[in-house]
């Protein structure tokens, strides 16, 4: 696992300081040592972080193809390296090292630009062909590791990350249509630097004569499987996860595991402990908040008899050359701050890890998330809207125990699904909290129109939904994994684990899986007011009956409505009062000044933290 930066260049000049330069700016992503190779044409740098056949002088990059045609600098983990190191040596070739780079390069020179469809991992290098002069990019097919590309001035620049651009090309301009969205897209290809693009996942690109082709090489496949016999469905799945955790614990340095008390983590720690794997578990608490999960940590220390290494977050460590210093590290313009996440990579890193277990990926493969019971209620009511609307119980009290508080934040739509009596019970066991409730005789007439809610659920499309292949969740989970918000999350952690040399693993994530995930019937995502039950199945005879029934997800994110939100909101006003964000040339900085100072005076910290977007893109723009 590293970071990979490069140029192809016209002219030799200011090359070495260049590269030196985009090298530098990502030093944190190779601890354990950085190289330069400069050749005719093209500049490779390598920042190091040895996870397997460390000690090996192929580990060492670029490496070189026997004929010293080609050349590779590479990061990431290809799982399934041996079986495919195998199959070329049965076609004759010889390998020096145990590296899965050697491994890729030689795949590459076997079937090509084809060669990424062998691999199973996550992945971002570059190949040079000294021979045609031609460069060759390639992004694993869920985007877990980042790649950067600029050109500029008759040279081609990448990068692992932005910064690393930004340090040596010349910026010219915002791109204030991404810049207006404020909001980061992996699966986009545009930045908001108008001259620095992303490599898009499951893409991969050719540079040669100046030019560049960027093609798609990823296959989605998205299809419900009828699967009757449910002992079956859920032994393959729970095989499939054991075989994808065995490949993710190989490494020659220590595993680390991130525990967080919820289901996703607590499958994969329970599943590790019965392969027989190392590790050494790691948990964040923000101190005396509703973030505090010791009391599921505390369940499975018992259950296990493991002891779980907590990070306690006090008041005192979200101080403003915190808050900064994630900002940079993080390089992503993003809705919150995420210094909970960058906190807890330090202190594993403390303890000398830097390979971390990670249980991403079920909250969108097997509808994790609140808005995906929206659209399960869509496709379990909507074919028959108008019989059933005369059966419609239209009651007037609540039927949950705070409705004052949103944190659910249901939408009118979904209320107005709820009052549908087969379906009301197991809807009170996942919803227990809406302020919409009050509201719902209003609704009557909503589904007869083409009026959008606030949420922006109810379209015209919406009507027509089940004349396609997906039905109302699968659509929105396909979104999830190819489009939407698991590539962004993957780009989250990535930036934030290797801000501190540490190496994310994602079992879940894997092409087998997501597969197996997306084409279950949606039973085995939501059931009887449960979410990501396939998870709860595999792990009924092993997980503690308090984790398997959790419904509340927290995780490591930080407690903006909490007493620890008075710290973020004065980092937010004081930056909002620098010269450099009230004369900013990208948004009216003096109108948001003062909004957010009438905010301060009245303590409205909830209003006043939804500015964090603007004040971290101002500081990664700055």
């Amino acid at each position: 696992m590293c970071g990979i930066s490069g140029i192809v260049f016209n002219n030799n000049k200011d090359i070495s300081k260049k590269i030196n330069i985009i090298s530098s700016s990502i030093s944190n992503r190779g601890p354990d040592g950085t190289n330069v190779y400069i050749s005719t044409n093209v500049a490779f740098a390598h920042n190091r972080l040895g996870i397997l056949d460390k000690d090996s002088s192929f580990s060492k990059q670029p490496v070189f193809s026997s004929d010293l045609r080609y050349s590779i600098i590479y990061n990431g983990e290809i799982y399934n390296h041996t079986n495919i190191k195998n199959e070329l040596i049965s076609l004759g070739y010889k390998f020096n090292s145990n590296t899965d780079t050697e491994t890729v390069l030689n795949s590459f020179i076997q079937w090509g630009s084809d060669c990424v469809f062998k691999f199973e991992g996550m992945w971002a290098f570059a190949i040079w062909d000294k021979k045609e002069n031609k460069l060759f990019l390639s992004r694993d097919r869920f985007g877990i590791k980042p790649l950067y590309y600029a050109k500029l001035d008759n040279n081609f620049y990448f990068c692992s990350q932005i910064r690393g651009l930004k340090e040596i090309v010349e910026l010219k301009n915002i791109d204030r249509n991404v810049l207006n969205r404020f909001e980061y897209n992996e699966y986009q290809e545009d930045t908001i630097f108008t001259n620095i693009k992303n490599l898009k996942p499951g893409h991969s690109l050719i540079y040669e004569n100046k030019k560049l082709k960027c093609f798609k090489w990823r296959k989605e496949s998205f299809e419900e499987k009828q699967m009757s016999n449910q002992a079956e469905v859920i032994e393959s799945y729970d095989q499939l996860l054991k075989e994808s955790c065995k490949f993710h614990s190989a490494s020659d340095r220590d595993l680390a595991l991130s525990i967080s008390g919820g289901l996703d983590s607590s499958v994969l720690l329970y599943t590790f402990k019965n392969l027989g794997i190392n590790f050494k578990s790691f948990s964040t608490i923000f101190e005396s908040t509703y973030n505090d999960e010791s009391e599921y940590l505390n369940v499975i220390e018992r259950d296990l008899d493991i002891k779980i290494e907590r990070n306690i977050i006090r008041k005192q460590d979200l101080n403003d050359d915190n808050l900064l210093k994630s900002i940079k590290d993080l390089d992503l313009i993003w809705s919150e701050p995420c210094i909970g996440q960058w906190l807890h990579y330090k202190k594993m890193r403390s303890f000398g890890y830097n390979v971390c277990i990670e249980g991403h990926g079920p909250d969108e493969t097997l509808g994790g998330y609140d808005y995906h019971f929206n659209e399960y209620i869509k496709n379990k009511f909507l074919k028959n809207f108008f019989v059933n609307f005369n059966k419609l119980n239209i009651e007037k009290k609540t039927i949950f125990s705070n409705p004052d508080d949103n944190s659910v934040g249901l939408n009118k739509y979904s209320a107005f699904m709820l009052l549908f009596d087969d379906y009301k019970n197991a809807l009170r066991n996942r919803f227990e909290r809406s302020k919409y409730f009050e509201n719902i005789l209003k609704l009557k007439n909503i589904m007869l129109s083409k009026k959008k809610t606030s949420h922006g659920y109810i379209k015209k499309k919406y009507y027509n939904i089940f004349n396609t292949k997906l039905n109302c969740l699968n659509s929105k989970i396909y979104e999830d994994v190819y489009f939407g918000n698991m590539s962004r999350h993957l780009a989250q952690f990535d930036r934030l684990s290797m801000s501190s040399g540490i190496e994310v693993r994602v079992p879940y994530i894997t092409k087998k899986i997501i597969e197996a995930s997306i084409s279950l019937n949606e039973n085995y995502k939501i059931k009887e007011g449960y979410n990501k039950k396939i998870l709860r199945d595999i792990s009924i005879k092993t997980l503690p009956e308090k984790i398997l029934s959790r419904k509340k997800k927290i995780g490591f994110s930080t407690p903006m409505q909490d007493y620890l939100n008075l710290n973020i909101s004065k980092f937010i006003i004081e930056t909002s009062k620098n010269k450099s964000f009230l004369e900013s040339n990208y948004f009216d900085g003096k109108n948001i000044s003062k909004k957010i100072e009438k905010l301060y005076k009245i303590n409205d910290f909830n209003k006043l933290n939804k500015n964090w977007k603007i004040i971290s893109t101002h500081h990664l723009i700055n």
